[in-house]
């Protein structure tokens, strides 16, 4: 601290932050940042590998392309804002698939959605197959899908998916034709 500011605390050694540190009680931080912080640190073996095996297939990846992917994934500013609050994509380039998306083929990206949201109820307007990562989501229907399982969606089907509490749900989609909000 300085003499002419006792708030400014830029003065301070590594030997002051670690007693300040020492003297304060520990804080147990929040589940879902507890979560986020142990899989953002465990870079490429993030994914259990039937998890990583199932995305490789899903967008036809080599493990080193995978590998590439999953450190997107890890990466903050990747992340763009989604069509709605609470959920963020990552596209995947060309870069990311070497074989590429045939024309007028699927789009394929990853989704995240936040802890305990609801994605409205929606209409598929051609094949979807959406694979979870991480997290968990239940369908209207009652079917609870986890890390390691896909969802298949057929042109005009409806649903609305639940979201579960307590970590982010992030899922690999293989998307032909979209969805239409209903």
């Amino acid at each position: 601290m300085s003499a002419e500011d006792p708030t400014d605390l830029t003065a301070l050694d590594d030997e002051a932050w670690a007693a300040l540190a020492a003297a304060l009680p520990p804080v147990r931080p929040r589940p879902i940042a507890r979560a986020r912080l142990l899989r953002a640190t465990a870079g490429r073996d993030r994914l259990p590998p039937p998890v990583r095996e199932a995305m490789r297939a899903l967008f036809g990846l080599s493990d080193e392309d995978a590998g590439a992917l999953i450190d997107r994934v890890n990466t903050a500013s990747a992340w763009l804002p989604g069509p709605l609050p609470g959920i963020s994509i990552l596209p995947l380039t060309p870069a990311d698939l070497p074989r590429g998306p045939l024309p007028d083929g699927p789009t394929r990206l990853l989704v995240r959605i936040e802890p305990g949201l609801p994605f409205p109820a929606h209409e598929h307007l051609g094949d979807e197959a959406m694979l979870v990562l991480e997290g968990a989501l239940t369908t209207d229907a009652g079917e609870v899908v986890g890390p390691g399982m896909c969802a298949h969606s057929a042109p005009g089907t409806r649903h609305a998916l639940q979201i579960h509490d307590g970590s982010d749900c992030i899922a690999a989609v293989r998307l032909g034709g979209g969805i239409r909000l209903v």
